[in-house]
């Protein structure tokens, strides 16, 4: 059987990580051309991955997270999407799935009233 030291799985994380953000950035690059003019948005959205690894989302939901850091650059940053994400009582992937329910609620409804 093959196995892989630290320093191995480290690497071999490192790529599987660069590998599906890439893969997520070409998703939206095909949606959305106008973000392939933002040099750093790859960076951005592996810094989101690795947030969202620690705050301990599920892998269903990474996708999701990548794409909204690049639709809402720092949206994590936040303190209160932080306090909420990491608040104590429900798993981070169910209180991120509520906040995507409500940004794209907002998203919606954003100029419905402004008629």
């Amino acid at each position: 059987m093959l196995e892989f030291d630290a320093g191995q799985r480290q690497a071999l994380q490192a790529l599987n990580e660069t590998s599906f953000v890439e893969r997520v950035r070409l998703e939206l690059l095909r949606d959305q051309p106008e973000l392939g003019a933002e040099p750093e948005l790859a960076q951005r959205m592996l810094r989101a991955l690795r947030v969202a690894q620690q705050w301990g989302v599920d892998d269903k939901l990474m996708g999701e997270f990548v794409r909204l850091e690049a639709a809402a650059p720092g949206f994590h940053e936040q303190p209160a999407v932080k306090a909420w994400i990491t608040r104590p009582g429900r798993s981070a992937s169910q209180r991120f799935a509520d906040y995507l329910c409500v940004v794209r609620w907002r998203g919606r409804h954003q100029g419905a009233g402004k008629e």
